[in-house]
């Protein structure tokens, strides 16, 4: 029986809600940051850097990874002082949609993806620690998501949104609590172990429709505009300045047309994941 979960990335997107679902089931959480946070008595909070800390011999049953994996060897030593038995770590399906992308930042990302899910499964193998991995797709909800939540400011900013062609490419937005269920539950019940899982959400959307579910959430009604890629590509460097478009590129514009849903029948089969429709708040 898992009675403590040893939480890394504790005070992230996803950690906030875990640590939430974690306490409800009153379940005893260890968890890391690189912030100072006051403990309590469900939740004792430890400062790390980001490196390995070698002072951390904290016992706990079971670990979520929610920091980048490709940091999370750092940590390997820390998980093998703690005596746990199970480690569940968020990847990423970009290792899938990047592999090919025009852009060598996002194949450079998809390579290390790729290669930090190898390092834990052969450390894990190596340690005798059961292993899980979880890839979600475009995560969303609370406003604090980069995915989402771009799209609605510059929707409230500017009154439309520009589209590379027709915005035709699968989109299947995952929501936040129900990305930090399937940490919970990976890490306390599932059966299955030393194995990967692509989590999406509940329905799949064209590029298009997701955006104009965006507008619907912020009362307004849907306005694009079609851009060619060139014509993009010059706009982009023209206003890349403004915070507002921090980070966007031409490549990620082109994956508008781009499949980017997957398949999470193995995770409903093998733990009993079940995501909500796509349903944006303003």
């Amino acid at each position: 029986m898992v009675e403590r979960i040893g939480v890394l990335g504790a005070t992230s997107f996803v950690g906030e809600v875990l640590l939430q679902q974690l306490t409800s089931s009153s379940i005893n959480v260890l968890a890391l940051s690189r912030q100072n946070k006051p403990t309590s008595l469900e939740i004792e909070w430890i400062k790390v850097s980001p490196e390995n800390d070698p002072t951390l011999n904290e016992k706990v049953d079971a670990w979520v990874c929610l920091s980048p994996i490709i940091t999370l060897h750092n940590f390997f030593e820390t998980f093998e002082r703690s005596g746990a038995k199970r480690v569940v770590a968020l990847s990423s399906t970009s290792l899938l949609t990047k592999a090919e992308s025009s852009d060598p930042k996002d194949r450079l990302l998809s390579q290390q993806l790729a290669d930090s899910e190898v390092r834990l499964a052969a450390w894990a193998k190596k340690t005798n620690v059961e292993w899980v991995i979880l890839r979600p797709t475009m995560i969303y909800g609370l406003g604090r998501d980069r995915n989402v939540s771009r799209i609605s400011n510059l929707i409230s900013r500017f009154g439309f949104f520009p589209l590379l062609g027709a915005g035709k490419g699968k989109r299947q937005p995952v929501h936040v609590e129900d990305v930090a269920t399937a940490c919970m539950l990976t890490a306390i019940k599932s059966t299955k172990v030393n194995c990967s899982y692509n989590i999406s959400g509940g329905e799949i959307l064209s590029y298009r429709e997701m955006v104009g579910r965006i507008f619907m959430a912020n009362n307004k009604k849907p306005r694009f505009i079609i851009i060619p890629r060139l014509l993009f590509a010059t706009a982009l460097t023209c206003v890349k300045w403004l915070p507002v478009f921090s980070g966007v590129s031409v490549a990620m514009a082109e994956r508008m047309s781009q499949d980017m849903s997957f398949d999470h029948s193995a995770a409903k089969d093998d733990f009993g994941f079940s995501p909500r429709l796509f349903s944006p708040d303003a």
